[in-house]
């Protein structure tokens, strides 16, 4: 008989790489088009074509290499989960056009239009290849023919996909089952030795017993994967009415094989390590000691590292999680205010120099209409001038931002809305700055105007004193990421931040800069009409591809934080599950070898702890192994800003420090540790002196 830890591995398998095919694809379709069969993304462009030309060659192009070309363009009002997909007529997935693309995510809205519609656009962006895809070759002689630079880039290559999903909970979900698997392999394997030990004995060869139990396994896979097979293609019929089920069925598939290579691998070596005692010992089920438990202790130690980055993680996301819902009614009373997405595609030197010339003179006289929310994040951390002023968060900001915000002097009354005209600029500074205000004063033409900062003087800067403990509102609930974490952290309110305040439509913000703020879009329009209407009469269409309201940025990234939450309890929950297993297994092992003294020693009056010295000493180092290691860490990164701090040159990421939520997962993975050994050893212990004392 298989022991259940094995067939609890399989099974694991199977049903994790479908929750992870489901998953994976969900998130891959959010940026790309699925199906198609190659990727062309236009970066640049000599305009040596019109578009209507561009058009005509490329729907040439199609019919003649039997191909369909698709373009995909984000929606201007939902940029975030609605987008548009140009497809040419009569090729592969051009039934698109009347039955529409079958999205796998229902969250996900792809609408489907005529190629020809496309030609008044700006040619660089996001193109497919439906069909052939020997045929981007061709496809890109085609379009440098039109002076366009483009790339052939591959998202599914190891390489992308390693760039896109590193840090990820998505990633860290396949470690940590993996672990599982091969624990739970492991010991099934180990606890059935006295099994094993029997076969021995009637003859059977290690080769002949592993057939036997890939036998069984079989069986047991075929019943496994038919569960499966049934639950899973019941719930997408659900989900998606099947959309893209061979897909889910070819990622399924090839997860599930690279698990169950990585745990058949584990179940032969551990096979061949039963075998390396006699048969008498395996039939009294004993195992090689020291063999296993090095075997256990190379799991369990990575194990403990890894639960201790996923339980920080976890604690991290269910704290801003929880900060965010609180903001969010804040956003919802911002109403319809939004920013705008500049295309990503006209990064170019070239690209970008004109856009700059274009998008920049808009916002300045958006600005002066007092039509836009002006209210930009600086890192003063980052200015060589800034050292050794305790500033955390500064802020650049227009007079609409401070008409929008309530922001009070020491004495409770509110700063009027202007900066006093005749171009001067208004720092205000928090009260337990105000020693550092004429630091903080040099420090401002710098930060509005990089690139020509001697145009403000020391004379054009009013400071004012802010009471102290003020929340101001941000319009930011993308966040920003915080040194030596992996995802954003919410930054809806910034307390008590240095706040610089230019007039409206300011001279001293260069074009460049303004487009700066808007790309991060730190620059809010009250109301989504006026840019709109912006866009129809400066011809902007190319250059803004979408309008994003703070509201509906703040509710996504809930919903994408929640998912993220979920996943990462998940990993949490399976890494603790491979400390209890390895756990239980060491001290099996040290119980099993070492019974016989153990009873002699209790009755000779020995202590508990000097009876399992050894093993106590092993898991003692491993907890001092994880307390040391977050220091450790800390350490590493902050000793690699020391060469910045030598040369006089500001760090480009911010130091870490150990906090008291470090500290609290710390303390919690260590006592689960050492309760679990303790727990587990003490049950053993007992029931070896049990034993022992009926026999006497």
């Amino acid at each position: 008989m298989l022991h259940r830890g094995v067939k609890f591995a399989h099974a694991a398998i199977l049903a994790f790489s479908a929750l992870f095919s489901f998953l994976f694809l969900r998130s891959f379709e959010d940026q790309w088009t699925l199906g198609y069969d190659a990727v062309v993304q236009v970066t640049e462009s000599r305009d040596t074509s019109t578009g209507r030309a561009i058009e005509q060659a490329i729907e040439s192009f199609a019919r003649d290499h039997g191909v369909t070309v698709g373009r995909q363009e984000l929606d201007l009002e939902h940029p975030d989960r609605s987008r548009d997909l140009y497809l040419t007529p009569a090729g592969p997935r051009s039934d698109w056009l009347e039955d529409g693309y079958p999205a796998f995510s229902p969250g996900q809205a792809t609408t489907t239009r005529p190629f020809s519609e496309v030609s008044d656009r700006d040619p660089r962006g996001l193109y497919y290849l439906f069909g052939d895809p020997d045929a981007v070759r061709p496809f890109l002689e085609l379009l440098q023919q039109h002076g366009l630079t483009a790339s052939h880039p591959e998202p599914t290559s190891p390489d992308q996909l390693s760039y896109t999903y590193s840090g990820s909970a998505l990633a860290g979900s396949l470690v940590v089952v993996a672990l599982v698997c091969v624990t739970m392999t492991g010991a099934g394997v180990l606890l059935n030795a006295k099994a094993y030990g029997v076969l021995r004995l009637q003859g059977m060869s290690l080769p002949a017993i592993l057939a036997r139990d890939l036998r069984r396994l079989s069986r047991f896979w075929t019943a496994a994967l038919g569960v499966v097979a049934v639950v899973a293609t019941a719930l997408l019929n659900w989900y998606n009415h099947l959309a893209w089920f061979v897909l889910f069925a070819l990622v399924t598939a090839a997860t599930a094989f690279v698990f169950t290579a990585l745990v058949l691998v584990t179940h032969a070596a551990m096979l061949t390590l039963t075998a390396r005692t006699g048969i008498l010992s395996a039939l009294k089920g004993e195992i090689p000691a020291r063999s296993t438990a090095a075997a256990a202790y190379l799991v369990r130690v990575p194990a403990l590292l890894l639960a201790l980055g996923i339980a920080a993680s976890v604690l991290q996301a269910g704290q801003d999680l929880a900060r965010r819902e609180d903001n969010l009614n804040v956003y919802e009373k911002a109403g319809d205010a939004s920013t705008i997405r500049l295309n990503g595609y006209l990064g170019a030197p070239d690209s970008l120099k004109k856009l700059e010339a274009k998008v920049g003179p808009w916002l300045r006289q958006a600005d002066a209409d007092g039509q836009i929310v002006l209210a930009g994040h600086k890192d003063p951390a980052r200015s060589r001038d800034a050292q050794g002023i305790p500033a955390d968060d500064l802020m650049v900001a227009n007079e609409t931002f401070l008409e929008q915000q309530k922001i009070l002097a020491p004495n409770g009354r509110r700063y009027p809305a202007t900066t006093g005209g005749d171009g001067r600029i208004l720092l205000m500074v928090p009260q337990h700055l105000a020693a550092h205000a004429d630091k903080l004063t040099n420090l401002v033409p710098g930060l509005v105007s990089p690139s020509n900062p001697d145009q403000i003087s020391a004379e054009q800067i009013d400071v004012k004193t802010t009471a102290g403990s003020q929340e101001i509102f941000t319009y930011n609930a993308r966040g920003t990421r915080e040194a030596g974490q992996d995802q954003l952290s919410d930054e809806s309110f910034l307390t008590d931040p240095v706040i610089i305040v230019v007039p409206n439509g300011t001279d001293y913000i260069s074009d460049k800069g303004y487009t700066a703020y808007a790309s991060q879009r730190s620059i809010v329009f009250p109301d989504p009409a006026d840019i709109t209407a912006d866009i129809d009469a400066h011809h902007l269409r190319n250059e803004v591809v979408g309008i994003s309201p703070i509201a509906a940025d703040a509710t996504q990234a809930i919903r994408d934080i929640t998912a993220d939450f979920r996943l990462r309890l998940f990993n949490l929950a399976f890494a603790l599950m491979v400390l209890l297993v390895t756990g239980v297994g060491v001290v099996i092992v040290h119980t099993r070898r070492n019974a016989q003294r153990i009873f002699a020693w209790h009755i000779h009056g020995w202590t508990f702890a000097t009876i399992h010295r050894t093993l106590l000493a092993a898991e003692a180092a491993i907890a001092a192994l994880l307390v040391s290691w977050l220091p450790y860490q800390v350490h590493q990164w902050n000793q690699g800003l020391e060469q910045y701090k030598t040369m006089g040159i500001p760090a480009p990421r911010d130091p870490m420090t150990i906090t008291g939520q470090d500290m609290t997962v710390i303390t919690g993975l260590v006592a689960v540790e050492i309760a679990t050994a303790l727990a587990v050893l003490t049950f053993f212990h007992r029931r070896i002196v049990k034993e022992g004392s009926t026999e006497a």
